[in-house]
């Protein structure tokens, strides 16, 4: 038995709600207790301002972070290189070469991370549109 006014359910036949102190007729089943309003449980998403479109946002950092990256280790490379050519030490070459190399790859394939959430985020604000789209025409 539900009660009508408050919606409580209880297991046995009952004169009076304990909850709201409802009186049900006695031989009469109330109707079936609707909520005054459908709940809702998807919080507001944002479409625009600091926080829309945040998988494109995600995505151009990581560019960044890698082109800084890059730029760094070319640049901390070629005064390696530098210092070894003024000083004659083959060794600082050699440091100045791999440095600019290996890193400039590391910050290559690291914003490779960054990247790939900035396309999860993505995703998933097309799956949640989607999924709003198909509840919206039911």
């Amino acid at each position: 038995m539900v009660c009508p006014k408050c919606g409580k359910t209880f297991n046995t036949s009952v004169e009076f709600c304990d909850m709201c102190g409802h009186h049900f007729a006695a031989g009469s089943v109330p109707p079936a207790y609707t909520p005054p309003y459908p709940p809702t449980y998807s919080a507001p998403r944002p479409s625009h301002g600091m926080f829309g479109n945040m998988g494109n946002k995600i995505k151009a950092l990581a560019k960044v972070v890698a082109w800084i990256g890059i730029i760094f280790s070319c640049l901390g490379g070629l005064s390696l290189i530098i210092q070894g050519m003024d000083y004659e030490i083959s060794g600082l070459i050699l440091g100045g070469f791999l440095i600019a190399g290996i890193g400039s790859l590391l910050s290559w394939i690291s914003s490779f991370a960054l990247y790939g959430f900035g396309q999860i985020v993505d995703n998933t604000d097309k799956l949640v549109n989607i999924a709003e789209e198909i509840k919206n025409k039911k």
